[in-house]
């Protein structure tokens, strides 16, 4: 039967995928998380090792109910000059309705981007909070890390994606024809399934894990317009302003604080 062997051979594209995409999601190296209020009064430093490298922005927060806290990210080159600004609202609602008591939350944020250049890139954090519960064991401050990825895995995801319906539909094909011949079948006759890959398919399959690990691998050190990404990514921002001005430079001024919920 052609479905098995289709099966057998889209499985296989699978797990070889499933691989990758794990392998490519991984950090280059142990990051660990900090507190965000230990970055208050100083830039948070990371390392990038490769020319257009990767990374990935991850916070973590779990506010008390019905609080919010606006998190801004001000990202510098290794050069000290601005790049973009990373921002999320972590906030908790509650409320009760005809259904009874619900709540909504936003804690998380992963981020991820390319950086042209190979080097000690720098974090500005700033913060601002709404309204929240006084009590001292309800108050929560958020944590955060950047890591540098081994690659980019968008690829092998898109495949993924493509060849799970695959094996799923051939699956349900497969057990639909076990069903039928134990049902109406005769005893002495055997199934009509073989599970050798199919080479054509199989070959396909090759050639397209091949691309995905070559676009997985394709750092470019090219320019990147954040400006031009920003117009489509939702946590991303860049401050024409702050373009003006390096880290160190009398016109940079730490701001006070951003808006809200």
């Amino acid at each position: 039967m052609m479905v098995s062997r289709v099966l057998v051979t889209t499985i296989l594209a699978i797990v070889i995928a499933a691989y990758f995409n794990a392998y490519f999601n991984e950090s280059v190296r142990e990051v660990r998380t900090v507190l965000g209020k230990a970055y208050k009064s100083k830039p948070y430093e990371f390392r990038v090792s490769e020319d257009g490298a990767l990374v990935r922005f991850e916070v973590y927060g779990m506010m008390p109910d019905n609080t919010w806290k606006s998190v801004e990210f001000e990202v510098f080159d290794p050069n000290e000059q601005y790049l973009f600004t990373l921002s999320r609202e972590l906030w908790t609602e509650t409320g009760r309705d005809s259904e009874g008591f619900w709540r909504e939350s936003q804690g998380n944020l992963d981020f991820e981007i390319r950086l042209a250049e190979a080097g000690i890139y720098s974090v500005v954090l700033h913060e601002s909070n709404g309204p929240h519960s006084y009590a001292p064991s309800k108050k929560k401050d958020f944590r955060f890390k950047v890591t540098e990825l081994r690659g980019d895995a968008a690829a092998f995801l898109v495949l993924l994606f493509i060849l799970v319906p695959i094996a799923l539909l051939c699956g349900v094909i497969v057990f639909k024809h076990i069903e039928m011949h134990n049902k109406y079948g005769s005893s002495e006759d055997s199934y009509d399934l073989d599970f050798k890959p199919v080479g054509w398919l199989l070959a396909l399959y090759s050639v397209a894990l091949i691309f995905a690990y070559f676009l997985a691998q394709n750092d470019s050190d090219a320019d990147i317009d954040y400006h031009r990404k920003a117009a489509y990514k939702k946590h991303l921002a860049v401050d024409r302003h702050m373009r003006e001005h390096s880290l160190s430079s009398a016109g940079y001024r730490t701001r006070s604080g951003v808006g809200g919920k």
